[in-house]
């Protein structure tokens, strides 16, 4: 019982000295000990040949050496490379190769700067190099054999920046190109077009032919059909776009008039989306000649003729491109009078066509200076197709249009007209009727005379004819007149404009029948309709008139006395 007492008292004691020895060693054990305390620990070793000390001094190289290695990057790299030789990298040379791996791996895009500084050491230290790179090769053969393609990708990234290096050599490049497209997959074909896109430039530089046979044949020996020199090669751009100024000398080679406007504009409307280049072109063009000016008008015009035949997309392009040149001022303003904004003048393909065509016009110049523009009092004959103002429902038509497509601001003048129509077209209609006055009062005159020379002697039948067609004449005058004030005047003036329409419409019956003799039954017959409305001029004098034409009042009253 003593001696295995003994015996366990004894390896107690043997552990706590190691774990004694451990601490004052600096052997942390996953203790952190500060670099001032490590530093008075090696102080304190008397011994420097001993384990101990060593084992300080290895700890002490392997942190200064990870500090060093976790802290390079592109810009400090030549701050850090002289730090880096400060230490003792013969002795290192493991933990140098160990710190750029996994740093490397933790940190796969600064592949380059830790392959530069393998680079600068390998120049001093070539054994540090030659460490380095075995170490990727074996880690990159376990990684291929356990299908590990993190590390594999990390593996071969290095050792393709330490080939452009030169620090390995062009050979293992092609052998490792050769192990993964033996047997291709879908992994080994990724991680090799990654390894050539990090090399491939150097190895076609260096080994060419070598890097010719790790790919396919572009064309098998029998499906080589036709001589080289009996093909003929198109040089066709994938660029939508091109210099403005070297494509404007590549179209300038065409006929320069009506067919290259065609051609251009027809580019346009092919296009899956408006290019502005194209609005470019026609503008260079527009300024550069005036007959460009009146051909783009002219397309313009047969664009617009034929706009319902056009897809919606082409139609887009093609609006818009007009649009480009209009708002540039390349082409004037005076070919908007071949549109006719109505009802009847417009379809729907036309109301999209002017619909993209305001609105591009309002994002180039602005809707407050597109308004400027479209008030201009020198450009008002212009723009009487687009607003017209002939007459109330084609004015309304132009302001709900363009109401409903976000341009409610640019007919703000129309608007005024519009509330003013009345009041505007009333004076104008009073001297008319004035002059019709006059003439019924002529008419009147000349029906009184030829009844009394019908008195005297019959007349003749060409006589008779030529009287029926002046009457049928004053009656479409008469009806032409009154339809105008219906169409201006307001609800409250319909029951004027109706009783004076009954009292021209009784005028005109009765002088109808005056020629044939047929008044007294006119007569009869106004008194047996019982007519709605009171008449003035008529129904009060119907109980005095005589069968003679003299009797007969034909001055009728206007709608402005009656109202």
């Amino acid at each position: 019982m003593a001696t295995l007492g003994h015996r366990i008292f004894t390896q107690m004691k043997k552990e706590a000295d190691e774990v004694d020895m451990g601490a004052n060693t600096g052997w942390s054990g996953g203790i952190y000990i500060t670099p001032f305390k490590l530093a008075q620990m090696m102080k304190e070793v008397q011994d420097k040949s001993s384990v101990e000390y060593q084992r300080l001094t290895w700890d002490a190289l392997r942190k200064s050496i990870n500090g060093l290695v976790n802290k390079v990057n592109a810009t400090n790299i030549e701050n850090i490379i002289p730090e880096l030789f400060g230490e003792n990298l013969i002795r290192g040379r493991g933990l140098f190769c160990r710190s750029c791996m996994k740093s490397q791996m933790a940190s796969p895009r600064f592949t380059d700067v830790f392959a530069a500084l393998v680079a600068v050491v390998n120049t001093k230290f070539p054994e540090v190099g030659n460490l380095l790179l075995r170490r990727i090769i074996f880690q990159l053969k376990r990684a291929f054999k356990r299908n590990d393609k993190s590390q594999l990708l990390a593996a071969t990234k290095f050792i393709a920046h330490l080939v452009n290096q030169q620090v390995a050599h062009v050979i293992i490049a092609l052998e490792l190109l050769t192990v993964l497209l033996e047997n291709p997959t879908d992994d080994s074909m990724e991680v090799a077009v990654g390894f050539v896109k990090e090399c491939g430039s150097l190895l076609q530089y260096l080994s060419p032919q070598g890097l010719l046979s790790m790919g396919y044949p572009a064309v098998r020996p029998e499906r080589n059909l036709v001589e080289q020199e009996d093909q003929f090669t198109h040089e066709l751009s994938l660029e939508d776009e091109i210099d403005q100024e070297i494509g404007l000398g590549k179209i300038w080679s065409l006929n320069p008039f009506m067919e290259l406007c065609i051609i251009l504009l027809e580019c346009c409307s092919q296009e899956r989306t408006y290019l502005r280049y194209y609005g470019l072109f026609g503008q260079r063009f527009c300024m550069i000649n005036k007959v460009y000016q009146e051909n783009f008008e002219t397309c313009f015009v047969n664009q617009y003729s034929m706009i319902h035949h056009l897809e919606t997309n082409k139609l887009r392009n093609v609006a818009k491109f007009f649009a480009n040149l209009l708002g540039t001022d390349a082409l004037p303003w005076h070919v908007l009078p071949y549109i006719r904004l109505t009802e009847e003048g417009t379809t729907s393909s036309s109301c999209i066509f002017i619909k993209i065509l305001f609105q591009e016009l309002s994002e180039h110049l602005g809707i407050r200076l597109l308004d400027e523009r479209l008030n201009d009092p020198a450009m008002q004959d212009s723009f009487e197709s687009i607003f017209p103002k002939d007459n109330s429902k084609n004015t309304r038509f132009s302001i709900n249009f363009f109401t409903s497509i976000g341009l409610g601001g640019i007919t703000e003048s129309l608007r005024e007209y519009l509330k003013n129509m009345p009041r505007l077209i009333m004076p104008q209609q009073k001297p008319a009727s004035e002059s019709d006055n006059s003439a019924s009062s002529s008419t009147s005159s000349s029906g009184d005379s030829s009844s009394e020379s019908e008195s005297e002697s019959e007349p003749s039948s060409d006589e008779s004819e030529e009287d029926e067609r002046h009457q049928k004449r004053r009656k479409r005058l008469r009806i032409e007149t009154l339809v105008t004030p219906l169409e201006v005047l307001g609800q409250r003036h319909i029951a004027a404009v109706a009783q004076e329409a009954v009292t021209m419409m009784v005028t005109l019956v009765i002088a109808a029948l005056e020629a044939s003799n047929a008044k007294e039954q006119a007569l009869s017959f106004l008194v047996a309709g019982q007519m709605p409305y009171h008449l003035p001029g008529i129904n009060n004098d119907l109980n005095s008139l005589s069968p003679t034409a003299n009797d007969i009042n034909p001055s009728i009253p206007l709608a402005e006395d009656m109202a």
